[in-house]
């Protein structure tokens, strides 16, 4: 009987240590769904409102969890119904086949930035724009909390137009924008390869469509 005991004992352990794992896994994840600070920035252009929303996710050392002084900026990719919140921007970089990159990342003593485009179907060079704006706030809080870092910025797809584009507009206007490293993480640098004749039908059917959802972009900004 004893035998038989210690068995169900060592079952009983181990279905404890399986759920208690489960667990930690589910509230590692739960974790990253609201950054601890939101910060909004918004840009009048061509009479329209753009706006942006970046959340912090702090380090999670000891050590200064609450200031922000090593950004890891990533901004978000198209996004045509304004659907993608600041979890599902974070998991794009952040779960990898397992991998939990940047809540390693937090855990050496960086912060990370997500930009939640919320005017996202209008002009990469408007948003290039917005997201100028975006670094110019972050650039304000490092300063105000004696930071000297500089920054890593990653772009998600079309993010990686919007920011080259940005830092290449605040170089040529000797704008320090504080980035030491650009990560360009499946963006089409180079162009996309699309038939012409494919080109010619979204012109002619698409090109009403789409700036009709940029007007109606600009007016729930403004509202």
């Amino acid at each position: 009987m004893l035998k038989i005991k210690i068995k169900s004992l060592e079952n009983n352990l181990k279905s404890l240590l399986m759920i208690f794992l489960l667990l930690m896994v589910s509230i590692d994840s739960i974790a990253q769904d609201e950054p601890d600070q939101i910060i909004e920035t918004q840009v009048t252009i061509s009479g329209g409102i753009v706006r942006a929303e970046s959340g912090i996710y702090f380090k999670t050392t000891n050590n200064n969890d609450d200031l922000l002084t090593r950004p890891i900026i990533i901004c978000e990719g198209i996004d045509p119904n304004n659907e993608m919140g600041f979890a599902d921007i974070y998991d794009q970089v952040d779960d990898g086949n397992g991998l939990r990159l940047l809540r390693d990342l937090r855990r050496m003593g960086y912060d990370v930035v997500v930009v939640n485009l919320l005017n996202n179907p209008i002009q990469i060079q408007k948003n290039s724009i917005l997201f100028q704006n975006v670094l110019g706030d972050i650039n304000n809080m490092l300063e105000a909390n004696n930071s000297l870092s500089r920054s890593t910025v990653i772009g998600i797809s079309m993010g990686g137009l919007i920011t080259r584009s940005a830092l290449v507009e605040m170089e040529n206007n000797n704008v320090d924008h504080r980035v030491d490293n650009y990560i360009s993480f499946d963006a089409p640098q180079r162009g996309a390869n699309i038939p012409l004749g494919l080109q010619h039908f979204a012109d002619f059917y698409l090109g009403p469509v789409l700036d009709l959802m940029e007007k109606l972009s600009f007016l729930e900004a403004s509202n």
